[in-house]
């Protein structure tokens, strides 16, 4: 912080990313003053992930994968079911209640789905699935 000082960096706002592999990163924004709006900063947060997902889709580009098996991300049709879901607003409780299974089931295919999606969490996981035309 005492470095970002010296640039006239004295406000930020940042905006963070929990893996599922359990590393972390995050994007800060930041100047001199910062004074952001509830809807600004939603703004921030899209912009944010569509960086940090540009940013993992360079990264995988050279990756040997199957061009079908990256478009689609081989994703289970009980995946694709709770992504549906998890899209239409609803909780992984509405979820388990809707296909009669646990929420820890719900969370599990979800959280499967946006690692093969390379997703970092749940909101960009249906953006890509979304994308992908994976699911509508």
């Amino acid at each position: 912080m005492d470095e970002a000082r010296v640039f006239g960096l004295r406000e930020g706002f940042c905006v963070p990313f929990h893996q599922h592999d359990g590393s972390e990163a995050c994007i800060s924004f930041g100047g001199a003053r910062l004074e952001l709006s509830t809807d600004e900063q939603a703004a921030l947060h899209m912009i944010a992930i569509y960086a940090v997902s540009t940013a993992k889709a360079i990264m995988h580009r050279h990756a040997q994968v199957e061009p079908d098996a990256r478009t689609r991300g081989d994703l289970t049709a009980r995946e694709v079911e709770c992504l549906k879901w998890s899209a239409a607003g609803k909780t992984a409780w509405d979820v388990s209640v809707i296909l009669s299974i646990s929420r820890r089931t719900v969370e599990h295919h979800l959280a499967n789905a946006c690692t093969k999606l390379h997703a970092v969490g749940r909101t960009h996981c249906v953006v890509e699935a979304i994308r992908r035309k994976i699911i509508a």
